[in-house]
């Protein structure tokens, strides 16, 4: 695992690394001859189809298949192609080739297949989903807590205050100060430790005390819903300028965006997680990668990190987002599959690098 915006891996286990071998040959003169068929390579072949004796009759057949493409169409919006001119079951492949390379071009992770319902009719159903990786989607805190220092900073400040604001009360990001969040016990457990250490750990003794302290300063601005309530505000009237404010303004409207298309859902929401093969071996929970940290850097951090390395280390599975949506003939099924998701996770990491990049 690694942390969002920063170089750290968690427990990457040992491997030779895998180097270009060098040539002992002298460079060539002239050019290689040019390829005379590569129209083979740009040519794009029509999907092949094996006749069945299972094949479902013609006309329900193309009638459900047809009526269910194109709510799907609708809802992921796109144009579905007409093969009207070709022979069934033929037709169907190809529609269905093509929605499937359409929901690809979404930029997506999105599975296309063919189902049946209980009473045989044909529906559509896609497999959604969305790979966090083996990332911890940590928010750093402290580097707000010192821009809010900052007089000079106090619009760029409250701006990020909202942005904070919506993650915590909306999409319900977990804050390690509190007592019920994954992180809070790790910063307990150090306290503990550094206070009972020797001379040399005092020094990391009082930045936990500080972590949490500022933490919690930080968090009781956040706490206030008015921060939240003025964020269309904020947005609409920040004076931009300089890269620092600019990257603040569109980190902002892409949070005020999600806000307002999204305003009851949550970073949790959809996720799931394939089932171990031993029942008894232990997950990454989301609750546990996705959080708001002190910071993610310094020697308090790298301890953390050491202590996450052995939690995870012990799990062979992580909750990752995912949805199945099925459209069939009677109307286009609610929500937009995982755009939330892709969105949210999208702003997280930019979120992050800019609070890494702040002074």
């Amino acid at each position: 695992m690694e942390t969002l915006s920063a170089n750290r891996h968690i427990r990457k286990r040992p491997e030779q690394a895998t180097r270009c071998a060098g040539s002992t040959g002298q460079q060539g003169s002239g050019c290689p001859a040019p390829l005379t068929a590569d129209g083979f390579l740009r040519h794009q072949f029509l999907p092949l189809y094996e006749a069945s004796e299972e094949t479902p009759a013609q006309t329900s057949a193309e009638h459900q298949f047809f009526r269910c493409l194109s709510t799907l169409a609708k809802s992921k919006g796109f144009i579905a192609e007409d093969f009207n001119d070709k022979a069934y079951p033929y037709n169907i492949l190809l529609a269905y080739d093509n929605a499937q390379r359409q929901l690809r071009n979404s930029g997506q992770d999105a599975a296309l297949s063919i189902i049946q319902d209980g009473t045989g009719k044909l529906q559509l159903q896609v497999n959604n989903s969305y790979a966090t990786g083996r990332t911890l989607h940590y928010i750093p805190v402290l580097p707000l807590y010192r821009l809010l220092q900052d007089s000079a900073q106090r619009q760029t400040a409250e701006l990020l205050l909202s942005v904070f604001a919506y993650l915590y009360h909306v999409a319900r990001l977990p804050f390690y100060t509190e007592e019920d969040s994954y992180l809070f016990g790790y910063y307990e457990c150090l306290k503990e430790w550094y206070e009972e250490g020797d001379e040399q750990e005092n020094s990391l003794t009082g930045e936990t005390t500080t972590a949490l302290k500022n933490g919690e300063a930080v968090l009781e601005q956040v706490f206030d819903l008015r921060h939240l309530d003025s964020f269309a505000a904020r947005v609409a009237s920040f004076e931009t300028g300089g890269y620092l404010n600019w990257s603040c303004l569109n980190v902002a409207k892409k949070a005020l965006a999600l806000f307002q298309e999204y305003p009851d859902q949550n970073i949790f929401r959809n996720m799931v997680c394939d089932e171990p093969e031993d029942v008894d071996e232990p997950i990454v929970e989301a609750f546990q990668y996705i959080s708001f940290i002190s910071d993610t850097s310094g020697s308090l951090f790298e301890q953390v990190t050491l202590m996450l390395n052995d939690a995870f280390n012990e799990c062979c599975e992580m909750e990752q987002p995912a949805l199945i949506e099925v459209f069939d003939t009677e109307g286009i099924p609610e929500g937009k599959g995982l755009d939330f998701e892709y969105r949210l996770f999208a702003l997280l990491n930019d979120l992050c690098t800019l609070l890494n990049e702040l002074p």
